[in-house]
C-alpha cells in the first residue's frame, strides 16, 4: 500500500510518498520539507482512533492502535493535516485472477493484508 501526500490546494502534485513495507513507512520524497514533515506523520507512535470497525463488539470509546501495523498505517497518515498535507492511498497489489467470491469470508482488513503482505 501506498500514500501519496499533496498540498490540499494542488491534488493533482504529489510531494512525497511513504510505502508500507509490512513493519515501517518508507518515506521517499525530493523535497527535505516534505520529506521531515511525511517522517513526522509516520513516527512510530501510537494512533487514537475513535473507528468502531477496531473496537471488539460490544466495546466503545476510543482505540489505541499500535505501531508496526497496516491499521497504524493508515491510521497515522491521518496526521497529515497537522502537517498542512492531504493524504490518498494507492493500491499497489492486485489479486491475481481478479476478485474471488469464494474468499469472501475473510474481513476487508484480512483480504486488505493478504494482498500488501503485511499484518493487520
Amino acid at each position: 500500500m501506498r500514500a501519496e501526500f499533496y498540498r490540499p490546494d494542488d491534488s493533482e502534485e504529489v510531494l512525497g510518498t511513504a510505502r508500507w513495507d509490512g513493519r515501517a513507512a518508507q518515506v521517499e520524497a525530493a523535497d527535505p520539507g516534505v520529506r521531515s514533515a511525511i517522517d513526522r506523520i509516520f513516527r512510530a507512535t501510537p494512533v487514537v482512533l475513535d473507528d468502531p470497525s477496531l473496537r471488539p463488539q460490544g466495546a466503545r470509546g476510543e482505540v489505541v492502535v499500535q505501531p508496526g501495523t497496516l491499521d497504524w498505517f493508515r491510521a497515522a497518515a491521518s496526521r497529515a493535516a497537522g502537517e498542512g498535507l492531504r493524504v490518498r492511498f494507492v493500491p499497489e497489489a492486485r489479486a491475481p485472477g481478479g476478485w474471488d467470491p469464494a474468499s469472501a469470508y475473510r474481513t476487508f482488513r484480512q483480504a486488505v493484508a493478504r494482498l500488501v503482505g503485511g499484518s493487520s
